[in-house]
């Protein structure tokens, strides 16, 4: 069960649930659940994007932001590519950092995860690197779950 989690100005921020195992309340934001509800809407299902790489998070090099003509201050080192994944059929190889999806900065795992999900699974879709410092663009086509 839940409701609503309203702002004193009536502002919707998020909808509350209690539906975690433990019975615990949690608060999904508002955001999250409205393009929820949109892809619920358009595709009757959620769409679940990956790429098939193991990642951790790590600092840009100031050279590399100036490379990216952008400050963006961590990005996604890749650690390991699955065999026959989209990302191994894309190209990338251990060492890459992922730095961004559709044009749009990616700067830990939560962003890499909603930038995947939705309307790019399943579609071929730019994700920008870093390879020995310097940017590339990879069209990858994004594999759906």
């Amino acid at each position: 069960s839940g409701g609503p989690l309203v702002a004193a100005d009536g502002t919707v921020l998020g909808v509350n649930t209690s539906g975690l195992a433990n019975g615990a309340a949690i608060t999904i934001p508002a955001d999250i659940a409205w393009r929820t509800a949109e892809t619920l809407a358009k595709h009757g299902r959620i769409k679940r994007g990956y790429l098939g790489i193991r990642s951790q998070t790590v600092e840009v090099s100031a050279a590399a932001q100036k490379a990216l003509k952008r400050e963006q201050g961590t990005g996604l080192l890749i650690v390991g590519v699955e065999n026959d994944s989209p990302a191994s059929q894309g190209g990338f190889i251990v060492g890459d950092i992922l730095v961004a999806v559709a044009g749009v900065p990616v700067l830990h795992h939560d962003e890499l995860f909603t930038r995947l999900n939705g309307d790019v699974a399943g579609k071929s879709t730019p994700i920008e690197i870093l390879r020995g410092g310097q940017p590339q663009t990879v069209n990858v086509k994004v594999g759906e779950r």
